[in-house]
């Protein structure tokens, strides 16, 4: 990682769960690695079987493809998980809930900040002066004045200002703004176990009387 960097590259990682070879310590050891090569915009998912690759043909022959996948807005899958459906669930959701954590995310971006090889130019070139100043100002409103963690962006903004790198720091406050939003999504709507698979409907309109749900796209996931 640090290898890219060195040119000038900054990568943002993927990476996947739900691996046969995943065990109960796989989320520890990825918010670790995630920490100590300081991933800023980190992006987690589960495993998932798609047609024509070599792990679809070999999970087929095993008979862990589902016959009637779970399409929930937040929780995809077609797959049968060798750790079991509820502890690939449990693992996904508290990689996203530790990973995106507001002060732990801000103090990623401090450090990229302090570290980052490339200067601050081609980040003002992304966009226009015009969005930059209408980007900041709702920045500044939904990260800097209505959150309790505003004190974490307010220390990483004013480290920007010193470092002159405050683009930088509007291009990371960006993603962080949106994943920051996708936790809280994740903790409020999704329970800390696998819902049953009789909880999942795709069709929007057989949904079942006094239940709250969360709509996404065409599927929806039913929160109980």
């Amino acid at each position: 990682v640090e290898i890219i960097r060195s040119y000038g590259i900054e990568p943002i990682g993927a990476f996947i769960l739900g691996l046969d070879t995943d065990t109960p310590e796989s989320v520890d050891k990825l918010v670790n690695f995630v920490e100590k090569a300081n991933i800023v915009a980190a992006q987690i998912y589960l495993l998932m079987g798609v047609q024509g690759t070599r792990t679809y043909k070999r999970l087929a022959t095993e008979d862990r493809i589902m016959a009637q996948p779970h399409k929930s807005p937040l929780l995809p899958t077609n797959l049968l998980y060798k750790i079991g459906q509820n502890e690939a669930f449990v693992q996904l959701r508290d990689a996203w809930r530790r990973i995106y954590e507001p002060r732990v995310f801000f103090a990623r971006i401090r450090r990229n900040i302090a570290t980052h090889k490339t200067g601050d130019a081609p980040f003002s070139r992304v966009t226009s002066p015009h969005f930059n100043f209408r980007l900041a100002s709702r920045l500044i409103w939904r990260l800097g004045l209505l959150p309790d963690y505003r004190f974490s962006f307010w220390k990483t903004c004013f480290l920007s200002i010193v470092s002159g790198r405050i683009n930088l720091f509007m291009f990371w406050a960006l993603y962080a703004y949106h994943l920051i939003k996708f936790r809280r999504v994740v903790m409020d709507k999704l329970p800390p176990v696998m819902p049953d698979e009789t909880s999942y409907v795709t069709d929007f309109n057989k949904l079942p009387e006094g239940i709250d749900y969360a709509r996404c796209g065409e599927c929806t996931l039913l929160i109980y």
